[in-house]
């Protein structure tokens, strides 16, 4: 019997999960997965890199994996994200995230094939079940090079979406209602976020509860109605939304939404219709250009709009993004000083600093 191990660096959950697939499909093929490497005959790394650590951490854990027999294929999104540094160390195969599904063609042998396997709901046996409801992302923020990785915007069908939602429920309270960008569901099927969301209420019971994660400001006032609702009844008791910036001329450079008054508007709207809402962010800190003043700003955002929990990301420049390409840097020394200060400002004002998940 062959013998695989997979594994992953600590990042986002889409690629948790993508791990957890890939564990079912050698599976379904007679592999044998394995918890160590020098026990396997393929060794398969999913990677997370949407910031330079990362980067700097799965090209570190691929240099390691070398001393071993087993043959090494990276996927996720460092293929895209960082392919020159990918290539210095790596001469094997490799996949984006946008391309999982082209694994059989390492395995021409397996009679079943990726696509037969469904999308994995859980990271671990004790995890929140995840219900994972489209894939890729269209935006276009300057800074950011997982689009390339991750693909277009793949949404499930409403059927498929319900079907899956209801095998979930079962014993579990609460289920994470996860994608790459979340709120971006439903424009290519003809649907939309805010159906989606009316429709498995409809089908929930009372008591079962909703995180909701990746929601990008813009989808929280399009369909401020329905979250609304939903916050209110106690249906979604967790939301994340990354502000990135307390500045809109540095938003704007982002790419992003950048109308904070209305961001801030619509929040305490949440927050009064349930006190209880936990809201959760993520900013990035020296951005091209960013002020002290700026930063300064984007402090007092997390504070004023009332977020719980805040992950601090310090900027880098992803290859060949818009962002990159801004002559005017903040440098490395005032980053790191900045980062420092922001963690300083969050702890002293009660919100808590998050890591960066497993």
């Amino acid at each position: 019997m062959k013998t695989v191990f997979l594994t992953k660096n600590p990042g986002c959950s889409r690629r948790a999960l993508d791990l957890a697939r890939l564990s079912a499909y050698f599976s379904a093929n007679e592999f044998e997965v394995v918890d160590n490497p020098k026990k396997a005959d393929y060794i398969i790394f999913v990677t997370c890199s949407f910031m330079k650590s990362k980067v700097d951490e799965c090209i570190k854990k691929i240099k390691n994996f070398r001393k071993y027999n087993g043959e090494v294929i990276v996927l996720g999104c460092l293929p895209e994200i960082a392919l020159s540094s990918l290539k210095k160390v790596h001469e094997g195969k490799y996949l984006s995230t946008k391309d999982i599904e082209e694994i059989d063609k390492y395995f021409p042998d397996f009679k079943i094939k990726l696509k037969d396997i469904p999308d994995s709901n859980y990271i671990s046996s004790a995890s929140v079940p995840s219900l994972k409801i489209c894939s890729g992302c269209n935006d276009k923020c300057s800074y950011c090079a997982i689009n390339r990785a991750i693909g277009e915007l793949k949404s499930k069908s409403l059927k498929q979406c319900k079907e899956e939602y209801l095998r979930l429920l079962g014993n579990n309270l609460y289920i994470d209602i996860t994608a790459d960008n979340v709120g971006s569901y439903g424009l290519d099927i003809g649907s939309s976020f805010g159906k989606l969301l009316l429709e498995l209420d409809k089908i929930s019971p009372n008591e079962i509860k909703w995180q909701i994660k990746e929601l990008h400001p813009f989808w929280i006032i399009k369909y401020k109605k329905e979250l609304l609702s939903l916050i209110k009844k106690g249906r979604i008791v967790c939301l994340q939304s990354a502000i990135q910036s307390g500045s809109e001329r540095i938003l704007s450079l982002m790419n992003r939404y950048n109308n904070l008054k209305e961001i801030e508007k619509t929040l305490l709207e949440f927050r009064l219709a349930n006190p209880s809402l936990n809201l959760l962010t993520q900013v990035i800190v020296g951005f091209p250009t960013e002020s002290e003043e700026e930063f300064n700003m984007t402090l007092n955002s997390i504070k004023q709009l009332g977020f719980q929990s805040v992950q601090i990301f310090p900027y880098y420049d992803a290859e060949n993004t818009i962002a990159s390409g801004i002559k005017e840097k903040v440098t490395k020394r005032i980053i790191k000083k900045r980062m420092k200060t922001a963690k300083k400002f969050a702890i002293k004002n009660n919100i808590k600093v998050l890591d960066i998940p497993n």
